[in-house]
């Protein structure tokens, strides 16, 4: 691929849970060598499906050549008087897959907010964007059509990560979380700059936009078991409601 170029301690913990995100290689993003759709790939979730409130669960699959097992989001805006007014947004994303021993990535997860901190699992040596470019281990990218720049970096844990910087300094990041049971994401700066370049163009205006509390699909007792939902008050519907499922 020629590349030119938030907010709950709840979510957090449900970032956190082993779900495996299924990356079949046939793709754009060939990080994760000779993975198949599997049987349990049937329950997949519909490609007509919006996912995060930003693109179709058929869109990312095509792009990064997975099968999406469930994902969980929110975004919230909010209006603050503090000598000077200013409006604060965040969004965060996560998507899950379907559990292959030879599968490298287990789950992505994307988080924009306005300010300029940049919030990553095991990142400890750069907590702005100018100290995550200046890293030996940084690689920069950009992406066409699309205003900023972005590096990607292998992180201590094996997992991967890409950090967006938009012109007005707002950060968006990526994180790509390796399967337990394999040792590395063998191209991990593909794929955490293939799923930036999917979110990037669209994720500050849908944080400025009507907040979404907490939700999930597919939304079963199955799902609330895995995520740990236990308290149906903690769930919200989407502000548009989800579609037939069709493929």
């Amino acid at each position: 691929m020629t590349v030119t170029y938030a907010r709950s301690s709840r979510l957090f913990l449900v970032g956190l849970m082993a779900v495996s995100l299924l990356l079949s290689g046939c793709s754009a993003v060939t990080s994760i060598r000779g993975a198949r759709a599997s049987a349990s790939s049937t329950a997949a979730v519909a490609s007509n499906i919006p996912l995060c409130d930003l693109t179709t669960v058929g869109k990312v699959e095509e792009k990064l050549g997975q099968q999406v097992e469930k994902f969980t989001y929110e975004h919230s805006s909010s209006y603050e008087h503090n000598n000077t007014p200013s409006t604060y947004a965040s969004y965060g994303c996560w998507v899950y897959g379907f559990s292959e021993h030879q599968v490298e990535t287990e789950k992505f997860i994307v988080k924009y907010k306005t300010d300029t901190d940049v919030d990553v699992p095991a990142l400890y040596d750069a907590h702005t964007y100018a100290e995550a470019k200046a890293l030996q281990r940084a690689s920069r990218f950009t992406l066409d059509g699309i205003q900023g720049e972005g590096v990607t970096i292998p992180l201590e844990t094996n997992n991967w990560a890409a950090v967006w910087q938009y012109p007005d300094g707002t950060i968006l990041t990526v994180l790509a979380v390796r399967n337990r049971d394999t040792e590395k994401i063998s191209n991990g700066g593909d794929v955490v700059t293939a799923i930036t370049e999917i979110f990037a163009p669209k994720v500050p205006d849908i944080a400025a936009g009507p907040t979404q509390e907490f939700t999930f699909y597919p939304v079963n007792e199955n799902t609330k078991k895995q995520l740990g939902i236990v308290d149906d008050d903690d769930i919200a519907t989407p502000r548009t409601p989800w579609p037939s499922p069709s493929r």
